[in-house]
């Protein structure tokens, strides 16, 4: 059955690009694929990547609802491979299969919830088309984009979103009226969506977030195919008036014919971009520029499904880690070490908590022995600490944690999620501030950035490590300070460092005593100063002394 269908989708796109080459004049043809410029295709390739990134983010948070988020990079690449599969296997359907299969596969998750996302995701995704599509009509309204159109030349992508629309109906009537089956991964299945469903209409942020996420997938392809244009066209374009063709072209290619749109693609820009004066055969070469950049995009895809193939099955005796031990390295944090303590006891992974105390002279121990954590009296030094009480910890994973940081009651169950990747050997969390302020916005964002591009967590996102990783690099770093840096460039030499799909919330205490500009000023040149091989200790000194 597959065969025939590969066989008359490869055949439809066959004949509809040769419809299409036989319209054009070949010699106008290859001087626009001649003429192209390189840089504007360049930034093209870069815009369609970047709708991967913001597909990922709508993928990531309706993954949350079921708790089958990993984390960002597994969303990332699932994302891309989920691309490759959505052109090749000739649409959303039997490419969400895939794409569900090989992420649960991958990640020892059920496939009946990582797929109960699906059609979540394709909704919010429909919603998203609709309301950029709509945005762009606006503006080809006000821009006068209809002024020498007909209605009948609007049939076909009207008549197309209204089959759309009741397709959808369809499907959710369906499943409102399926109300069990003898199958329990199809119940799982149900469940999922309908569960993920009810909880993204009470979450208005999730809601709003999910809905952002859609709009600028569609933005940036429809923007692709403008940018594609704009690099082979020579006329002049009111762009403002035909803005509204790129998403419905963008959505004709998407109809499940054919093979990545190739045919749908380019004989619809040859007949909406024509209606505007623009070359046939400028409108045909953007839409083949398009074509191959997504293309470019699913050998991507492909390689990163060969290689998580390779590297990411896990063996059938690896056991994934489930519990936790708290250390928590304290000097004289009596006021807030009983919250941070009571955060964690709320997370059932955590067995057993560590206070590794550097010499408080206030009622920090007091308080951490009639919590029944267990104390260490150490040498001062958050790295010396940190080391000492984890040479006694007996959880699979070890979280390091500062005394001013919150961690949530779902914290555990993210950490863990995350070593559902075999690679990964440590990491930290999202984090926040307990006290908003305008120099402060962002700090999510530089979490991210900070691992991805840096390669390092901070120590007040709440550091993780698995615990036999830990040991094999020989433990935390004995250093006063700058230990977090040192302890990611060991624990990067076996393994990979990922995001817990969780948020801390850390005290702005030093901000509030410094003052904004003097910490982050502080904080920027002892890291400058560390890469450039100042003494940890030397560092120490100014860090204490400022």
């Amino acid at each position: 059955m597959w065969d025939w269908t590969r066989f008359l989708a490869i055949l439809v796109s066959v004949v509809l690009m040769i419809i299409v080459l036989c319209w054009i004049d070949a010699p106008t043809f290859l001087a626009a694929l001649g003429e192209a410029n390189l840089m504007g295709l360049l930034l093209a390739w870069g815009i369609f990547g970047t709708s991967l990134l913001f597909s990922s983010w709508r993928w990531h948070l309706v993954l949350r609802f079921g708790g089958n988020v990993v984390h960002p990079g597994a969303t990332v690449r699932g994302t891309i491979i989920g691309h490759c599969s959505h052109t090749f296997l000739f649409g959303a359907v039997g490419g969400d299969v895939v794409k569900s299969g090989i992420y649960a596969r991958w990640y020892r998750l059920k496939m009946s919830e990582v797929l109960g996302a699906a059609p979540l995701d394709r909704l919010m995704a429909l919603i998203g088309a609709i309301t950029f599509g709509g945005s762009m009509v606006l503006v080809g309204a006000l821009s006068g984009g209809f002024t020498d159109l007909r209605g009948s030349q609007l049939l076909l992508p009207v008549a197309w979103i209204f089959g759309v629309l009741c397709a959808v109906g369809l499907i959710v009537v369906v499943f409102s009226r399926w109300r069990g089956t003898r199958f329990r991964a199809l119940d799982r299945f149900r469940a999922t969506l309908q569960d993920g469903g009810k909880r993204l209409l009470r979450d208005r942020v999730i809601l709003l977030k999910t809905g952002l996420a859609a709009f600028c997938v569609h933005a940036c392809i429809s923007f692709t195919m403008v940018v594609c244009l704009a690099s082979v066209s020579s006329v002049d374009i009111s762009w403002f008036a035909v803005l509204w063709l790129f998403p419905v072209i963008s959505m004709i290619s998407g109809l499940p014919i054919g093979v990545g749109g190739a045919g749908l693609r380019e004989g619809s820009a040859l007949v909406f971009l024509g209606l505007f004066g623009i070359p046939v055969e400028d409108a045909v070469a953007a839409a083949l520029f398009t074509l191959a950049i997504s293309f470019s995009w699913c050998f991507a895809g492909l390689f990163l499904w060969w290689r998580g193939e390779k590297i990411l099955v896990p063996k059938a005796d690896e056991r994934l880690p489930e519990t936790i031990s708290v250390v928590i390295p304290t000097l004289n944090e009596a006021d807030s070490l009983a919250e941070t303590i009571n955060s964690v006891r709320r997370i059932p992974e955590v067995t057993e908590i560590l206070i590794a105390d550097g010499g408080s002279d206030d009622e920090t121990r007091e308080i951490a022995e009639s919590l029944d954590c267990r104390v260490f009296r150490t040498a001062k030094g958050r790295g010396t600490q940190m080391r000492e009480a984890t040479r006694h910890v007996c959880g699979d994973v070890v979280l390091m944690l500062h005394a001013d940081t919150i961690v949530p009651k779902n914290g555990g169950r993210r950490l863990l999620n995350v070593f559902r990747d075999r690679r990964v050997v440590g990491g930290g969390f999202w984090k926040s501030f307990d006290r908003s302020s305008v120099w402060r916005w962002g700090s999510r964002f530089r979490c991210l950035l900070r691992l991805y591009l840096g390669g390092r967590a901070m120590g007040d996102q709440a550091m993780f490590a698995r615990r036999k990783d830990l040991e094999a690099i020989g433990g935390v770093p004995d250093l006063p300070l700058m230990e977090e840096f040192e302890l990611c460039r060991q624990l990067r030499r076996v393994g990979h460092l990922a995001l817990a799909d969780g948020t801390v919330i850390t005290s702005a205490r030093r901000f509030r005593r410094q003052g904004n500009l003097k910490t982050y000023w502080l904080m920027w040149l002892v890291t400058v100063r560390y890469y450039l091989g100042a003494s940890v200790r030397e560092l120490a000194e100014i860090y204490s002394r400022r």
